[in-house]
């Protein structure tokens, strides 16, 4: 068995074994489920097919049943499982096919103390919101527990153990989350905690009035490295809050970034030493991932102040925003170097695909069939990186068409590597990898042959991050614009909710 690759784990209601997830092959990331008597004794593997984004099990109050949620991301489909302890007797009792989905972040469904019902969360096509379910164990029916919706991460759905509700995670802004209660079966909603701190699973108590979590604080701020010589990093701009949800260049030199200092996500513009900072959308919703046309002229981004995900352009001074795509969901957008174009990725029936739109507006058009997200145009304007759904980079020719290439990465296993950004000189790819508490930044030429590390931050460096958020070079291709990553977690307690 590999090492160090374990995840969702969970005690058996009679605390006699540990089940866990791990990988059973390294090199395809196959994951199945297994069990390990707490007082020692032989390792059994009870369930083969436990992909990742699976969560954790759940375990029935009366049966020597559990319940986990099996996605198969090659057939987009998803489905609610139920089997025996030993992971016998499969049964499947809910499916969801794409466009229709059980969302991976959702970390699990639960079992209702009484065993006759489960609650996960579920994304339906016709919103692309999430929102929780229940499935009633005999009539295998489903229905909504509330009318309320989310754009953003919910999770971590968790019983009160008197049966009055269930607790759950759920984005309270754009930079931070929330515990939750919804009373049950009414359904009304009540919100725990109100501050712009994240939260991250949840146990609860015998009394069903005290719970405790991983309560996670943040800190994002702005740091150059000239040359990207990390020992030469210097920070721009201090804050707890700027570019974690992306950074840009400008052709004069500025930088345009986001930042949540006003406790909601926005678009700003500053000097490149951090100076003249000034902010260009001002809304309750989240305005992110900014790209900055070569001319100077436009700023696109990401924002949801229409409902769902969509590519806006405003002015590169704030001014005259307009929505340039609607419909389906869309992600991180890019600017083509003629600034005629915004390259994007798209949801259309649960497979996201890469598309772009004239800068001016009008129908878009799909330049692959293939699944990819996070694209990056290439500085000579004839080639797109993107992110597989199997986390290789794709190399797509700007005008349509077979990939040019695929290219694998080094990185330690179950690690995001970031968008992919082109070198100054088109020849190579630039990531991140995660490894020894920091990370550093990788180039792999795209042509073949070896990887070569780019940066060298310690883990004792001011300057290190701790994670990958929005990273991109200078026009002149010299500096490193990156935001540095640093999160601290703290176990708290919270009693008297009810």
């Amino acid at each position: 068995m590999v090492r160090g690759a374990y995840d969702d784990l969970v005690f058996s209601p009679d605390g006699k074994y540990l089940y866990y997830s791990d990988r059973a092959d390294a090199a395809t990331n196959h994951r199945s489920l297994y069990r390990r008597p707490v007082e020692g004794g032989p390792v059994e593997k009870i369930v083969n097919d436990f992909p990742h984004g699976s969560g954790k099990i759940t375990f029935s109050p009366y049966d020597e049943k559990f319940a986990f949620i099996r996605q198969d991301e090659k057939v987009g489909l998803g489905t609610l499982v139920i089997a025996n302890l030993d992971g016998t007797q499969e049964e499947s009792i809910i499916t969801r096919k794409e466009p229709d989905y059980f969302p991976t972040q959702s970390r699990g469904a639960s079992w209702s103390p009484d065993g006759k019902h489960i609650v996960y969360v579920g994304v339906n096509a016709a919103d692309g919101s999430a929102r929780i379910f229940e499935v009633d164990l005999e009539s295998l029916t489903e229905k909504p527990l509330t009318s309320l919706k989310w754009n953003d991460l919910i999770g971590d759905l968790t019983w009160l153990p008197d049966s009055s509700g269930i607790l759950f995670i759920a984005g309270n802004t754009s930079i931070s989350n929330a515990i939750w209660r919804v009373t049950y079966p009414a359904g009304q909603l009540e919100q725990i905690t109100n501050d712009l701190n994240n939260y991250y699973l949840l146990s609860v108590a015998g009394d069903s009035n005290t719970l405790v979590t991983i309560k996670r604080t943040r800190d994002v701020d702005l740091w150059i490295a000239p040359d990207s010589d990390a020992s030469r990093a210097r920070r721009i701009m201090p804050s707890r809050q700027n570019g974690f949800y992306g950074v840009a260049w400008a052709p004069d030199s500025k930088i345009v970034y986001t930042s949540e200092t006003s406790g909601n996500s926005d678009i700003w513009i500053a000097n490149a030493d951090g100076t003249n900072q000034r902010q260009l959308t001002a809304d309750v919703h989240q305005d992110v991932w900014p790209a900055v046309t070569n001319d100077g002229r436009y700023i696109v981004f990401i924002s949801n102040r229409a409902g769902a995900d969509h590519v806006w352009r405003m002015d590169i001074d704030g001014k005259n925003q307009i929505q340039l795509t609607d419909g389906v969901k869309t992600g991180h957008p890019d600017c083509s170097p003629d600034s005629k174009w915004v390259v994007y990725p798209a949801s259309v029936s649960g497979k996201t695909t890469i598309w772009k739109v004239s800068i001016e507006g009008g129908a878009p058009y799909e330049i692959s069939d293939l699944a990819c997200d996070n694209p990056a145009v290439s500085h000579d304007g004839r080639m797109i990186a993107c992110m597989s759904d199997t986390h290789q980079r794709l190399i797509l020719p700007f005008d349509g068409g077979h990939a040019i290439a695929t290219i694998e990465l080094r990185v330690r296993p179950g690690f995001v590597s970031g968008i992919p950004r082109w070198m100054p000189d088109d020849r190579a790819l630039m990531y991140a990898d995660f490894s020894d508490g920091v990370m550093n930044f990788w180039i792999k030429p795209i042509e073949g042959g070896q990887e070569k590390q780019l940066t060298y931050f310690r883990p004792d460096q001011v300057a290190a991050s701790h994670g990958v958020l929005g990273y991109a070079w200078s026009p002149e291709g010299k500096d490193l614009l990156y935001a540095r990553y640093e999160r601290k977690s703290d176990m708290v307690m919270i009693s008297g909710f009810k």
